[in-house]
């Protein structure tokens, strides 16, 4: 009676992994968006085949034990923001100048133009279903997410002198908003289009500018920032005053979370 074998062949291969853009949390869908770009972790750019696309990846954190779900394709090679929307819907945006409508389910993606081109940042609020988009050129648009999934512009608010690299909506409302730039956060009224306040920033050293990467609103009008100068500060967004400042990093802090269930 012969004798049987089993082969069991092992491939191995080095992982190369892909830099991470940027992060959203769904916390009612307990999902992870995490977007991916066409730049390895040292910061060098591959552009091999079809490579060069970036894309979105889903991780299903329920039950404790995160899981990759799917992946969304993007058909472009910038991503530099993301957010969930409302019924199962993502949207994200880029130096392309297109918002892009993801269905989770399917895949599927849709592109709506953004008037003024080039896009650093993107926010959805998700009691009124707006979006709004900060541009290159300055200029924050929204758009209004219908009940069919399509996107609609709205509106404009008034031209600023350079670009807009981060946003946050007043979480209740959504009458106003906050924009980050260089040396310089703005409180806007979403219904007029129009400044509230301007809040300037220092500069670490003389000549050197500060960038304004991060920003977020908090309900009792507090609005958080995080800079260049590695600094998170707390700003009244009522009155436009600095409230506090803190040297948290050494680094650039690049961006600032806030817990929407705090205990």
């Amino acid at each position: 009676m012969g004798s049987r074998s089993l082969a069991h062949n092992v491939r191995l291969f080095n992982l190369e992994p892909r830099a991470a853009h940027g992060l959203c949390l769904n916390h009612s869908g307990e999902l992870l968006a995490l977007a991916r770009t066409r730049h390895d972790v040292n910061g060098r750019e591959e552009v091999a085949g079809n490579e060069e696309e970036a894309w979105i990846e889903i991780w299903n954190l329920r039950g404790g034990a995160p899981f990759f779900q799917r992946w969304l394709p993007t058909g472009e090679s910038s991503l530099e923001a993301i957010a969930f929307g409302a019924k199962g819907r993502m949207y994200s945006t880029g130096l392309h100048g297109y918002i892009l409508s993801h269905d989770i389910q399917s895949g599927a993606v849709s592109k709506s133009p953004v008037s003024w081109g080039a896009s650093w940042c993107l926010d959805y609020h998700p009691l009124s279903k707006r979006i709004a988009v900060g541009t290159e050129e300055g200029v924050v648009c929204i758009f209004r997410e219908e009940s069919s999934g399509e996107i609609v512009y709205e509106k404009s608010l008034d031209k600023q002198e350079g670009r807009i690299l981060s946003l946050a909506w007043e979480p209740l409302s959504g009458d106003k908003m906050v924009t980050g730039s260089t040396d310089t956060l703005r409180v806007w009224d979403t219904k007029t289009g129009h400044p509230l306040h301007r809040l300037s920033t220092a500069r670490t050293f003389k000549g050197r500018e500060t960038t304004v990467w991060s920003v977020a609103y908090l309900d009792n009008e507090v609005i958080i920032s995080g800079d260049s100068r590695g600094k998170t500060s707390f700003w009244n967004g009522k009155t436009g005053t600095l409230l506090d400042s803190y040297q948290t990093h050494k680094a650039d802090v690049l961006t600032v979370g806030v817990d929407p269930h705090p205990s």
